[in-house]
């Protein structure tokens, strides 16, 4: 088993309560927590050393999907100019067919700004060009098939 703190691979983790989060940790992280026990219904209640915790069946999400596969190309300023110059727009007639302000769109073109999704959508359908490209292979795809994701990799991936 791989234990959610350290990213070690050990034969057997504890189920321990760490600041609020409830993990599956190895022996030696355990200490950082306290041991929870599990039950059928009802609220966590404390019991000394350990947390009584009464057991919800959480939600099945993918982190994988989570963390998205697909980012914004740096050279969008670029694109963006250079569709419009080739459909022969002003940066005022490519505002208002995507209803935004013209200094929105002199700042895009300048990098000054970041689109957010919503204005990529519109963007890419008005001037029908792509400016949202696939990840590369980063070290999240790596661990898929290594026995599952740590908090160590989360972190990891959201701060580059």
């Amino acid at each position: 088993m791989l234990c959610e703190v350290c990213g070690r691979e050990v034969p057997f983790t504890k189920s321990v309560s760490i600041e609020g989060s409830i993990l599956r940790a190895c022996g030696e992280c355990s200490k950082f927590g306290k041991e929870i026990e599990f039950r059928s219904k009802g609220a966590p209640v404390a019991a000394g050393d350990k947390v009584l915790v009464r057991l919800k069946k959480p939600a099945v999400r993918d982190i994988y999907q989570e963390l998205g596969d697909m980012e914004l190309v740096s050279d969008y300023g670029r694109r963006i100019r250079s569709a419009r110059n080739s459909r022969g727009m002003k940066q005022e007639d490519l505002g208002k067919l995507i209803n935004e302000r013209k200094s929105v769109i002199e700042q895009l073109e300048n990098g000054r700004i970041r689109p957010d999704d919503k204005l990529v959508a519109k963007l890419e359908k008005a001037l029908n060009i792509k400016l949202k490209e696939k990840v590369a292979e980063t070290a999240v795809e790596q661990r898929r098939g290594q026995g599952g994701l740590t908090l160590g990799d989360i972190i990891k991936t959201t701060n580059k």
